[in-house]
């Protein structure tokens, strides 16, 4: 089962969706208009602490200027409070709105149960977030014409979130697949880190989470086995993008028991290149063995790569082979190459260890003769399985 969660990534802190159209009114719009819905959530966590305690409070309600929370009748709102390693959730629903809120709005207000108190022996995340457990909402809204808008989030991070329908231009997915019960994570982040949708799933996966997203937002996908899960079971994670843009990452449980892939929307496959903006990017390859000491010894691998103008199929540059990896002056082990390219051009890398104690770790970064070029990566990606590279296709330059 897919549940929201709240989580820190290592490259955004964001949460929410932001909108695309200017504020809707109530039910006089035409009944043909295209349908769409937009909210705001204001969210009061549950304080099991207080005296009396205190049950979490979630007041929906219409973006500002707005009466109603989309350009048709509402139907029903449904919330879905989700907490990790807690019961199933059993979801809310209400059919009309129950309260108001500071603007005078008609708002629809849920409750839900204090803090969750886990059995005993349970281990709960490390205390890195502003609340342990996690918990998540799913928020539902059906109109009556039977569209129905989903949004994922978290109570960790700020207590006003907005959703709507009609945001982004693209569509991406999120694809996970695993050969024994895992986790993953998804997020996506807006370019300005103010808003994100994430959402979480575990077991068996064979999972896939589409989602609407705007060029330059940041798509994450993470997951990790437990580490009781035997050595050699299979995790894969994608992020998969308009015009071919993808990251893909992949590990087999050994040392290390998580994987993750990053990528900015989106690029296109056929734009033609500008003439002028000439960028100057890196392509990366770092190549660790978990739970060892730097030794000095370089930790060979292959690889492919290849710059093209997608809008004539021309090759820029191109490389298959084998390299063994380089150990620089600090003891770290990476390999670079910089190339000069043009906005529109199609970029691929894709590498794989020879050694299945060894992992790589690729990046396509921003503009290389910038300090923070890795902290403004196009693609990431991972692999520790010989012969299963990891794996990604951007295009110049999103950021």
């Amino acid at each position: 089962m897919t549940k929201p969660f709240a989580s820190v990534f290592s490259l955004c802190v964001a949460l929410a969706l932001c909108a695309a159209l200017s504020s809707c009114g109530g039910g006089g719009s035409s009944a043909s208009a295209p349908a769409v819905i937009q909210f705001v959530a204001t969210n009061e966590n549950p304080c099991d602490a207080c005296s009396p305690p205190r049950p979490g409070r979630l007041v929906i309600s219409p973006i500002a200027g707005a009466s109603a929370l989309g350009n048709h009748g509402i139907a029903k709102v449904e919330l879905t409070v989700n907490v990790d390693q807690g019961p199933a959730p059993v979801p809310q629903v209400l059919t009309a709105p129950n309260a108001t809120n500071a603007a005078g709005q008609a708002s629809y207000a849920f409750q839900y149960s204090a803090a969750y108190t886990p059995p005993p022996g349970t281990v709960l995340p490390p205390p890195t977030h502003v609340c342990v457990p996690h918990w998540g909402f799913t928020i539902t809204i059906t109109d009556v014409t039977g569209f129905s808008f989903t949004k994922s989030a978290s109570q960790c991070q700020v207590p006003t979130f907005e959703g709507f329908s009609d945001y982004g231009d693209k569509t991406l997915a999120f694809k996970a697949s695993s050969s024994a019960p895992a986790g993953i994570n998804f997020s996506r982040a807006s370019a300005d880190s103010r808003y994100a949708d994430e959402s979480r799933a575990s077991g068996v996966l064979t999972n896939a989470w589409a989602v609407k997203a705007k060029d330059k937002d940041a798509l994450f996908a993470s997951g990790a086995f437990d580490t009781n899960t035997a050595d050699g079971e299979t995790l894969s994670v994608s992020v998969e993008g308009e015009g071919g843009a993808f990251a893909s990452s992949t590990i087999a449980k050994k040392s290390s028991a998580s994987v993750r892939a990053t990528l900015i929307c989106c690029g296109s496959g056929t734009a033609a290149p500008s003439s002028t903006q000439d960028r100057t990017i890196a392509f990366a390859v770092a190549t660790s063995r978990y739970n060892e000491p730097l030794t000095g010894q370089p930790y060979p691998f292959n690889v492919y790569y290849r710059i093209s103008n997608p809008s004539t199929g021309a090759v820029m540059t191109e490389f298959r082979g084998s390299l063994p990896g380089n150990v620089n002056d600090n003891g770290a082990h990476y390999t670079q190459w910089q190339f000069t390219v043009k906005p529109g051009y199609e970029l691929k890398l894709e590498a794989s260890p020879q050694d299945v104690d060894t992992y790589v770790q690729l990046y396509i970064g921003g503009d290389a003769s910038n300090p923070s070029a890795y902290y403004n990566t196009l693609g990431e990606a991972m692999s520790n399985r010989p012969g299963v590279p990891a794996k990604l296709n951007v295009f110049c330059c999103m950021r």
